[in-house]
């Protein structure tokens, strides 16, 4: 990697509100995905509580071949990967909003930093869904040619 020099970046006047109003909807992104996080660990234990009922109360296939038990661990699993993005955009928020009442530049790189690994967390997320979601168009139809003989 090359090493360039940049000119000291300064924040002015109207970059700091910006990055306030930024730092405050960031904050509230980050707290409905804690909330959000929770509803899906409570989802999660339900099925492991209700374990074997569920797929007796629903009639469908696909409950009693994959189980309760197993959505269980996708929606504890899920609630995992998604809680890491609201840890990172949780900690932009805060360090980005102390870092501007205090004027201290020691907390905007912290801040800055957190916004990135959750830019490449999600970027990431988002690559592996499209990987999925064609693996899945791909796969579909040879299962249903495969049960149909």
């Amino acid at each position: 990697m090359e090493n360039t020099s940049y000119p000291e970046l300064k924040i002015d006047q109207q970059a700091s509100v910006y990055l306030m109003s930024a730092a405050k909807w960031n904050m509230f992104i980050s707290i409905i995905g804690f909330v959000s996080c929770g509803f899906m660990i409570l989802g999660s234990i339900t099925f492991f509580l209700m374990g074997s009922s569920i797929g007796a109360l629903v009639e469908s296939a696909a409950y009693g071949k994959i189980g309760a038990g197993f959505l269980g661990i996708i929606y504890f699993i899920v609630a995992g990967i998604y809680l890491i993005p609201c840890i990172f955009l949780y900690n932009f928020s805060t360090k980005m909003q102390q870092a501007l009442r205090t004027g201290n530049q020691e907390l905007i790189n912290p801040a800055f930093s957190n916004l990135q690994l959750y830019s490449k967390f999600v970027g990431i997320l988002i690559i592996v869904g499209i990987g999925l979601s064609i693996l899945m168009m791909l796969a579909v139809p040879f299962f249903f040619l495969a049960n149909t003989f």
